[in-house]
């Protein structure tokens, strides 16, 4: 009877992997379809273009990274399940279109983002990258709480959506503001070391917002006002050792003159040692 029910639990389970495979399938053609000027695909597969895969793989990752927060959530039955990827999946990869809207109109403003991408700019690629997968990783948390009902989490998430994506996209334009140079002429020109430091700069704030969001619900107002309590403090705290800590690993390196040189090896341990202090902090 045991292996019975352990065959019919992992039968079930392949079938929400294949739900949310299909869900990630459609926000592929969905995509597409957003960029029709282009071939996706074609530049992808035909031409080898970096830009586009990184920006497509950082799509695909991020959606997926969302939707685990569903799949790990406590089983009801097999149809509230399988409703609850179909609703929160797809959620989930509209939030991601939306937050790349919000992205591109706040830290990418002046950027052709798509248009760049389709050029081969990998700096934007990966910018794009960092977007979807920090966004994914503050869904998994909004989708990670536990509901009665499948209204009350779509609340729960469209809430949790909001406040992470505001003090998300805060907190990105004040470190862009204390930049020393112009990352955005940084990208445009294509400088990869800039793009991935401010990649990992993302993904790290994320993490610290991401357990901001988790733990039980306390009510709107108590939810809202400790959420941006912890996420912001948390935040300093990352902003804090990220800069007091990268001469203890990179002696002599000035990272505002090695990022705009586009030294990509101090930018890819730059982006390390922030995703790490975001783990510990979170």
């Amino acid at each position: 009877m045991d292996m019975l029910t352990g065959l019919v639990a992992r039968s079930q389970a392949l079938l929400f992997v294949a739900e949310a495979l299909a869900i990630a399938l459609v926000a592929k053609n969905v995509d597409d379809w957003r960029t029709s000027s282009f071939d996706d695909d074609q530049l992808i597969v035909g031409q080898g273009n970096v830009a586009l895969g990184i920006r497509r793989a950082g799509l695909l990752l991020g959606g997926m990274i969302a939707m685990a927060g569903v799949l790990a959530g406590t089983s009801q039955d097999l149809a509230a399940d399988a409703a609850a990827v179909l609703l929160f999946g797809s959620a989930a990869y509209a939030a991601l279109f939306l937050a790349r809207w919000l992205s591109h109109t706040v830290m990418l403003r002046g950027i052709s983002d798509d248009g760049e991408c389709a050029k081969g700019n990998v700096a934007v690629g990966t910018m794009q990258c960092g977007i979807f997968v920090a966004t994914g990783i503050l869904l998994n948390g909004a989708l990670s709480g536990e509901g009665t009902d499948l209204w009350q989490g779509l609340h729960a998430f469209a809430l949790f959506f909001v406040l992470g994506q505001a003090v998300f996209l805060a907190l990105a334009f004040v470190c862009q503001r204390l930049t020393p140079f112009d990352d955005r002429q940084e990208l445009l020109r294509d400088n990869r070391a800039v793009a991935v430091e401010m990649a990992g700069l993302l993904v790290g704030l994320a993490i610290v917002l991401r357990a901001a969001l988790l733990g039980p619900s306390q009510g709107f107002h108590s939810d809202s006002v400790g959420f941006l309590e912890n996420a912001c403090i948390g935040a300093v705290v990352l902003l804090i050792f990220q800069r007091v800590v990268r001469g203890l690993f990179l002696r002599g390196v000035t990272p505002a003159r090695d990022l705009r040189d586009g030294n990509l090896a101090v930018a890819l341990v730059l982006q390390a040692l922030t995703i790490a202090f975001a783990l510990l902090i979170a």
